[in-house]
């Protein structure tokens, strides 16, 4: 009978174990994809020209421009892996009041002045994403 208790024990010991590994290497895994280089590039768009592309995996300090259209403008801050609007001269602020923006999720758009910051990731090679007709 003891013979069969300690070996019930010493199997849920090993379960726990090998479930500790798994667990610890998984979360290893998920480390080293979140800290390598994403290749994460950042578009800045005024009136539909592509007008700056930016890696942000490559920003080492904060630094801010000006995109001037029509009379608008928005003052842009990138820093390491994010950017963001400012500060703007549209009569909303909403492209300001998102923040800053790290993901493809949701890019930022400022209507009254016509700029669309969005994030991308590098691409190293020529083969196109989808192909339209």
């Amino acid at each position: 009978m003891k013979e069969a208790i300690n070996e019930s024990k010493k199997r849920t010991a090993v379960c726990i174990v090998i479930t500790a590994a798994v667990i610890a290497l998984s979360l290893i895994f998920i480390a080293f994809t979140k800290l390598g280089s994403n290749g994460r590039i950042a578009y800045v768009y005024s009136d539909g020209e592509l007008i700056e592309t930016i890696d942000l995996d490559r920003v080492t300090s904060p630094y801010t421009f000006i995109v001037s259209h029509n009379g608008g403008e928005n003052l842009i801050e990138v820093r390491h892996d994010e950017i963001g609007v400012i500060s703007a001269t549209c009569p909303d602020k909403i492209c300001v009041d998102q923040g800053h923006i790290k993901d493809s999720s949701l890019p930022i758009v400022c209507l009254p002045n016509k700029l669309v910051v969005q994030i991308g990731k590098n691409s190293d090679s020529d083969v196109p994403d989808a192909v339209a007709q």
